[in-house]
C-alpha cells in the first residue's frame, strides 16, 4: 500500500462535516444581519479532528504574494496565470482568520459587503463641495482642486467624442 500525501488529496467528506457542524451551530441563533457575510475557512483535512476549535476572528488584511507565469493563446497572445497556491501571505497579523487557519483552526469572520466607510462621508463630502477647511487648514499635506484638473485636462465627454469621430 502506497503513502499518499495528505496536502494533495483533501478529504472532502471529513471538510464538508466540519462545515456543516459549524454552519448549523452557528444558526441556531439566527441567520447574520443584512450586508452581512460569514467568511468559514476550514483547516487542511488530515488535522480535523472532534476537538477541532471554531474561532471568531478578524480577516488577515495583509496581501498574497504574487506569483504569475506568462502563457501564450493560440493565437501566441501572451497573457499571465496566476501560479500562487493561494494560502501564502507577505505577513499576518495573531488572531486573524489566516493566523488562526495555520493554526489548525476552523476560522469564522463575520464580513460586511456594505464597504462604505460611513465615518469618512461628511468628510469627502465637504471636500468636493468646497465646504471644509483649505488643505492646510485641516492637516492635509498634498491635495489638489478639482477645478485644476478641469483646466490640465480635457473634459472626458469631449476625450469620448474625439475618439469615436477619429475611428470611423
Amino acid at each position: 500500500s502506497s503513502t499518499q500525501d495528505p496536502t494533495q488529496h483533501p478529504d472532502w467528506n471529513r471538510a464538508a462535516k466540519a462545515a456543516r457542524k459549524t454552519i448549523d451551530t452557528l444558526l441556531q441563533t439566527g441567520l447574520p444581519n443584512q450586508h452581512e457575510v460569514l467568511s468559514i475557512n476550514i483547516p487542511a483535512t488530515q488535522y480535523l479532528n472532534d476537538n477541532t476549535k471554531a474561532v471568531v476572528c478578524p480577516m488577515n488584511t495583509h496581501a498574497l504574494v504574487d506569483q504569475y507565469e506568462q502563457r501564450a493563446t493560440p493565437k501566441n497572445n501572451a497573457y499571465y496565470w496566476s501560479t500562487a497556491h493561494g494560502l501564502e501571505f507577505r505577513s499576518t497579523d495573531q488572531g486573524t482568520d489566516v493566523h488562526e487557519l495555520f493554526e489548525r483552526n476552523i476560522t469564522i469572520t463575520p464580513l460586511s459587503y456594505d464597504l462604505t466607510n460611513h465615518n469618512r462621508l461628511a468628510f469627502w463630502n465637504d471636500r468636493i463641495n468646497n465646504t471644509s477647511k483649505t488643505p492646510e487648514q485641516s492637516g492635509v499635506q498634498k491635495s489638489f482642486r478639482i477645478d485644476s484638473l478641469r483646466q490640465s485636462r480635457p473634459p472626458l465627454q469631449a476625450s469620448l467624442e474625439d475618439q469615436t469621430t477619429t475611428h470611423q
